[in-house]
């Protein structure tokens, strides 16, 4: 019945990934495994993913929101309305978040 959210997460690059070796050359970078990357670049007949680097924050109090129909289900993204937030320090420095972000760009070539 309720949401708990304990970090905001701010989307720093995107990347359209429309090979499936550079989908799978990401592996290592975030959690998905390889054959849950293939199926997510298949789905729907759809041959591409993309690829968000995220600067995250987790918040000083999580937020709990009520479940809404709109947040069930398989969905991506979830307009939460207005809420406010207070959030700590990135969980990762800037230089550590630049040179994440180099290595993703390297990967993809």
């Amino acid at each position: 019945g309720q949401i708990h959210f304990p970090a905001l997460a701010e989307v720093v690059a995107v990347h359209k990934v429309e090979s499936l070796e550079g989908a799978l050359a990401l592996e290592p970078l975030q959690a998905l495994t390889a054959g849950a990357i293939e199926r997510r670049f298949h789905y729907r007949n759809r041959p591409w993913v993309h690829a968000l680097l995220l600067r995250v924050r987790p918040l000083t109090a999580p937020l709990v929101l009520d479940e809404t129909p709109g947040m069930l289900g398989c969905v991506s993204w979830v307009p939460l309305g207005e809420v406010e937030v207070e959030a700590g320090d990135p969980a990762v420095s800037e230089t550590e978040l630049a040179a994440r972000q180099a290595e993703l760009e390297r990967l993809l070539g």
